[in-house]
């Protein structure tokens, strides 16, 4: 950095590009890759720099515009500085630097499609040509979603099979039947209901230390029931899983952690989902105008360089000349009195393992908002991620997979991290598995149910509209016989399957 441009002169001023780049890059943000506008721009950025030629003048009024701790992170702000300075071999004056980022701006958005078309769309392929391209390092790109090793064995994409059981009837009775959980048209999701003591559970454990195995995923268990799954040494050796007594003990995840404290977008959405986490807490109705102030002291702590935690935001709550108790601030006090978390690990590393959160001792609010929590966190995890890999028969590699027993207390709640995750992780190589005894569970959930691929039903007495609602039937789940399940296929007719 030279004398004549300095670190504060550029934090606040707005950076721009022309007209045709900005609406490229925003191309880019919104639709390709699924990421803030700044990922695309520093991409750009580093891929012209890395051409030693001096890029074309650019008229730098495209109306899309970034600010500059932003655009470079406030982390990364000097490195970028000396690197652009560097590449014009010369000092360069706050006119003369803007001036130089739309230049290059420009050009490396004109590299970053061509690059992108040459791999005809294939984020693999374009990740590969970008690593031979150039080695310069690039802040806030999508990382592409990968599957650990497990025990030194590496997994690569392929067809994943899980046994469900033996068709029950028809001309396939006594045939094996699986389920291809990773393969291309459908959604990966799954949901397994049915009565206490029919099976169901364990067809669910199963799944997962079958997808385990094939796929080396991580796994994450909510075990909200009576604590017995948590208690499997079996299950929990097969996943190999750290199990977690919440509240007794802290969950070891950093569930504010925000990477860019430039990036408002994640700021706002981390304060909004924090709030509607401690809602379920609170012992009086909520108020708009309270939660209206947690949600903005929230995004103010999120901001700052030292973190977020719950007991910080009691206290920023709290601060302020006409700041009083209220029910928000009764239920950050209990929250703050379990000492739910404890933020030693990010969420990137909190989720390259797998854990089982033993709940079925905390109180059903307390177990809404740790799990609304995680799931939250694991949600924003995911959106950082590039799309998973796949195969040439388009199997995507499974990266991941979230168990929830007694999933009904997490239903209906329209919390933004549940629905997310069954939406969208797919392409991440995210699957979800849910437990629960009936049904009409998924009654108010008209908007997940398209995105759960696999329905299977043991017996319930669940009423005749939801079973329809849910099976696309209405079978006789009541009259099954033990053992037997209802199975639903997405755009397939129910077939009743024999498990045990």
């Amino acid at each position: 950095m030279t004398e004549k441009l300095k670190l504060s002169e550029l934090i606040r001023p707005e950076f721009h590009t022309n007209e045709s780049a900005a609406k490229t890059n925003e191309k880019f943000a919104t639709t390709t890759f699924g990421i803030p506008r700044y990922g695309p721009a520093r991409l750009a950025l580093a891929l012209s720099l890395a051409d030693k030629t001096q890029p074309q003048p650019s008229d730098a009024k495209g109306k899309a515009a970034i600010r500059g701790e932003t655009l470079f992170g406030k982390d990364d702000m000097a490195a970028w500085i000396a690197l652009v300075t560097q590449h014009a071999g010369r000092e360069l004056d706050r006119q003369e630097f803007m001036a130089a980022v739309a230049a290059h701006w420009s050009r490396g958005v004109g590299i970053l499609s061509n690059m992108w078309e040459g791999a005809g769309g294939d984020f693999d392929k374009f990740i590969t040509a970008l690593a031979e391209r150039s080695g310069v390092p690039v802040a806030g790109s999508p990382t592409p979603a990968t599957a650990p090793k497990v025990s030194g064995k590496a997994f690569s994409p392929g067809p994943i099979n899980l046994r469900i059981g033996d068709f029950a009837t028809g001309a396939k009775k006594g045939q094996p039947m699986d389920w291809a959980i990773n393969a291309p048209g459908h959604p990966p999701h799954i949901a397994v209901m049915g009565a206490p003591n029919t099976g169901k559970t364990r067809l669910a454990l199963n799944f997962a230390e079958s997808l385990r195995a094939q796929s080396g995923c991580a796994t994450f268990v909510f075990d909200m029931g009576k604590g017995d799954i948590a208690g499997d040494a079996q299950f929990r050796k097969s996943i190999g899983a750290e199990v977690i007594d919440c509240p007794k003990n802290p969950i070891p995840l950093d569930i504010l952690h925000v990477t860019d404290k430039g990036d408002n977008n994640t700021i706002q959405n981390t304060a909004a989902r924090f709030c509607d986490s401690v809602k379920f807490v609170m012992q009086s109705a909520k108020g708009d105008v309270q939660m209206n102030r947690l949600r903005q002291i929230t995004a103010e702590v999120l901001e700052q360089p030292d973190g977020a935690s719950i007991s910080s935001l009691r206290d920023a709550y709290l601060s302020g000349e006409n700041a009083k108790p209220d029910s928000v601030s009764a239920a950050l006090d209990s929250l703050c009195d379990f000492n739910l978390f404890a933020p030693d690990n990010t969420p990137a590393e909190f989720f390259s393992r797998s854990w089982i959160f033993d709940m079925h001792n905390a109180a059903d609010k307390i177990q809404r908002f740790s799990a609304m929590m995680i799931l939250d966190a694991l949600n924003r995890h995911f959106t950082a991620l590039g799309d998973a890999p796949t195969d040439s028969d388009d199997n995507r590699q499974m990266t991941a997979l979230l168990v929830i027993d007694e999933a009904h207390k997490l239903l209906g709640y329209d919390h933004p991290a549940i629905n997310d995750i069954i939406r969208l992780s797919r392409s991440r190589g995210g699957a979800a598995i849910l437990i629960s005894q009936s049904p009409k569970d998924y009654i108010k959930e008209e908007g997940n149910l398209d995105n759960i691929g696999l329905m299977v039903s043991y017996q319930t007495n669940a009423d005749k509209k939801s079973v329809q609602k849910v099976l696309g039937a209405n079978h006789a789940v009541g009259k099954l016989a033990k053992g037997v399940c209802a199975v639903r296929f997405p755009g397939q007719p129910v077939q009743e399957v024999k498990v045990w």
